[in-house]
């Protein structure tokens, strides 16, 4: 890719606007709300420890072609650190202040296009790392102003794994996860699915506060109903197999992690399956 004013703009978005955003938005923060400041930042730095580690671990290869007067990172491509660091101030500033995160937003997706646009990720990346951030930001504002005396504190851990098992099958849909060795083990994609719906569970159970529909848990059957309708469209995938023991898999996740879940939010001497149903 050679220089021109389209370069140098998707050069400029990718690190002055990177920087306005990922640096100047948690300082910013720090000021108006101490509290969620450091919150952001310190979520940030979670987000960049989980973007090296998916990078490591998944290994995607960059796009063949990069622009020359900004080489890509010696990194795997999968997710993009920009997105996901970006995602998570804008998920921030977003729950207490929207209009600022509202007048950010256009630059904040066009720091995401640059990524492309400099062939320094594929568009998956960018939607993987926006996901996952995203999810993270949102957990951050709602733990930080949420009391420890809050029953229910642990809802918001549903929206960073929403987050992650979105990017995970976004990524298993470009066919990328069929060639890393880890999953050539035996089994090893069922533990896959078990641990990926089974964190839903837990989450999903302390977002709806337990709630029932007739007598089967919200946080089992919504789950579950979902992976049932991900696993019917695997068959149109080329890159994908339905197979029905990844929805055993999935069930036995979501079933383990519910009854944990459970038994951390149940009240000294409440009986168990003594929450609230939804059906009247």
């Amino acid at each position: 890719m050679h220089g021109g004013p389209f370069t140098w703009t998707m050069i400029a978005a990718t690190t002055l606007g990177f920087g306005v955003i990922a640096i100047g938005l948690p300082i910013w923060l720090g000021r108006a709300d101490p509290k969620l400041g450091r919150a952001c930042l310190g979520t940030m730095v979670l987000g960049l420890g989980l973007t090296l580690g998916l990078q490591a671990l998944t290994d995607v290869p960059r796009p063949a072609h990069t622009s020359a007067l900004l080489p890509a990172p010696a990194l795997g491509s999968f997710p993009s650190g920009h997105a996901m660091l970006v995602s998570i101030a804008l998920a921030v500033a977003a729950a207490r202040h929207r209009g600022i995160a509202l007048r950010v937003l256009p630059l904040a997706l066009l720091v995401g296009y640059s990524r492309v646009a400099l062939g320094h990720h594929h568009a998956v990346d960018v939607w993987a790392g926006a996901a996952i951030g995203l999810g993270l930001g949102w957990a951050a504002a709602g733990l930080c102003h949420t009391p420890s005396s809050d029953r229910w504190r642990w809802r918001w851990l549903l929206w960073p794994q929403l987050g992650f098992v979105a990017a995970i099958t976004m990524l298993a849909y470009t066919g990328a996860l069929a060639s890393r060795p880890w999953l050539s083990l035996p089994g090893s994609d069922k533990v896959l699915h078990f641990l990926l719906f089974g964190a839903l569970a837990f989450g999903a159970h302390f977002w709806f506060r337990g709630r029932r529909w007739r007598r089967i848990p919200l946080a089992v059957a919504l789950p579950w109903t979902a992976a049932l309708g991900e696993e019917l469209m695997q068959a149109a995938s080329p890159h994908r197999t339905a197979d029905p023991f990844d929805l055993l898999a999935d069930l036995l996740g979501l079933l383990v992690f519910w009854r944990l879940a459970e038994w951390l939010s149940r009240e000294p001497g409440e009986h168990p399956g003594a929450l609230r149903s939804t059906r009247r």
